[in-house]
């Protein structure tokens, strides 16, 4: 069995390229720039489009630049697939298809909660995920809608939560909630459904919820720092999270657990303990 990576540059995509060759799937990364065509993805059984732009610091990116990509080039990458005679798709989406349920009083997400989003990034993924059911009768068509991923290497604000764990003396104990997942356990799962051909939409996360408080204290202690948690006022804390970074760090954003369950939890490889220890 051949795979072909999309967005090949990127954490998710080198990770996955790695863990699949490792696990004995011959996998290759295919780049999402220039014209598509079907040629390059002959011989390819499955396609994992990882490739998109997502959240830009940067506001004046207008709409349509991520239209263009995480729309229209899916779709365009799709059709060239259906061409070349691939017969699983696996696309990359997004928790963020939600984020207008984020911080909704710690309601958790399941599979009665309705998509919710206003950014143009989960707006774009979205769309393509409606796009991709038209494919669905010409190849197996796998939808992947993760949370925050983190790892060894891993951008963005995991990262941050690593150097600020390794420094702070203290950190408000804050009661949220979180899903998050760590690559090799969404690597695991994307094995599980190449192996069993399984079709649908996936909402992966770790096998228990994250606190980022305790989060943050026990990534201190794997650097050598020991982390106070310092109970802070409710009011104070709902007025951190006014400001963006705030919410992050405090606000609730989470599945049920039962909504995660694909292949029994089997995918969950590394408990959160063994993936924090993996990940400094």
């Amino acid at each position: 069995m051949k795979a072909l990576i999309t967005g090949e540059k990127g954490y998710i995509g080198t990770r996955l390229c790695e863990y699949l060759n490792k696990n004995g799937m011959f996998t290759a990364r295919a780049s999402a720039r220039g014209e598509i065509t079907p040629g390059k993805f002959t011989g390819c059984d499955v396609l994992i489009h990882a490739a998109a732009l997502v959240h830009q610091t940067d506001k004046n990116i207008p709409y349509e630049k991520y239209l263009e990509i995480n729309t229209v080039l899916t779709r365009n990458i799709a059709e060239a697939a259906v061409t070349a005679g691939v017969r699983h798709f696996i696309f990359f989406s997004t928790m963020a298809v939600f984020e207008g349920h984020r911080f909704n009083n710690g309601a958790y997400i399941s599979d009665r909660t309705d998509v919710s989003f206003t950014s143009p990034y989960a707006s774009t993924k979205y769309g393509a995920e409606e796009m991709l059911k038209e494919y669905g009768g010409a190849m197996t068509v796998s939808v992947l809608r993760p949370p925050l991923v983190y790892g060894k290497g891993s951008p963005g604000n995991f990262g941050r939560l690593i150097k600020l764990s390794k420094k702070t003396p203290v950190f408000p104990d804050a009661d949220n909630c979180r899903s998050m997942i760590y690559i090799d356990n969404l690597c695991e799962l994307v094995r599980l459904i190449i192996l069993n051909k399984t079709p649908g939409c996936f909402h992966p996360q770790n096998a228990d919820h994250i606190n980022t408080s305790r989060l943050v204290r026990d990534l201190g202690r794997l650097q050598g720092n020991a982390v106070k948690l310092v109970k802070l006022p409710d009011p104070i804390i709902r007025l951190a999270q006014i400001h963006s970074y705030g919410k992050k760090l405090f606000g609730a954003f989470a599945y049920d657990l039962n909504f995660s369950s694909h292949f029994s939890g089997a995918y969950n490889v590394a408990g959160y303990a063994e993936s924090l220890a993996r990940s400094i």
